[in-house]
């Protein structure tokens, strides 16, 4: 991680401990993506994720006056993030004596290794959120009906546009993101098209 971003990290919990909810709602907005990754990814209960990542983001909330001590605030809530399955994953299994579909061997055979490709997989997820975010409205709101599975004439008839019209603007985001993504990335998203 470079000084630039441990900086911001640093300077995002010192704001949000002295109660900044302006800061506080930039990391929501940057995290919220690839922290339902991550959950989803070691619970495999989509709604749930989101549940455990709404909490953890209440918690840490509550939590704030303790923050000035958090020199990496991303790598904090990830962390948060993989307990807090954990523990849904230990009370589900306690609770209905089987194991949940979470508790996979991934976890019981390598959790360090099968984690740390998770939160780069969730970092991947969050860092392509954010350079959609910053695509101008027309092209982001195509790329999203892309994501979601609508094909072009899906998303044209739903937008009131001509199906060129959304392949314009299909090239005009990836022309956007090669300059803030890697292309393989960038190949990955527009290949479901």
């Amino acid at each position: 991680m470079s000084d630039k971003n441990l900086h911001s990290d640093t300077q995002l919990a010192f704001r949000i401990s002295q109660n900044d909810v302006a800061a506080f709602e930039q990391l929501f907005f940057e995290m919220y993506a690839g922290m339902c990754f991550l959950a989803n990814r070691l619970i495999k209960q989509e709604e749930m994720a989101k549940d455990i990542v709404a909490d953890v983001f209440l918690k840490f909330w509550e939590k704030k006056e303790s923050l000035q001590e958090v020199n990496n605030v991303k790598a904090f809530l990830y962390v948060a993030i993989r307990n807090r399955c954990l523990d849904y994953l230990k009370k589900v299994k306690h609770e209905a004596s089987i194991e949940p579909a979470g508790f996979n061997e991934d976890w019981q055979v390598s959790g360090s290794e099968y984690f740390l490709q998770a939160i780069y997989d969730a970092e991947t997820i969050r860092q392509l959120y954010k350079a959609i975010e910053s695509l101008p409205a027309e092209c982001k709101k195509v790329v999203e009906l892309g994501l979601e599975g609508f094909s072009t004439n899906e998303i044209a008839e739903k937008l009131g546009i001509s199906a060129s019209a959304v392949s314009n603007q299909k090239s005009r985001a990836v022309k956007l993101l090669k300059e803030q993504l890697p292309a393989a990335l960038i190949f990955l998203l527009f290949a479901q098209w």
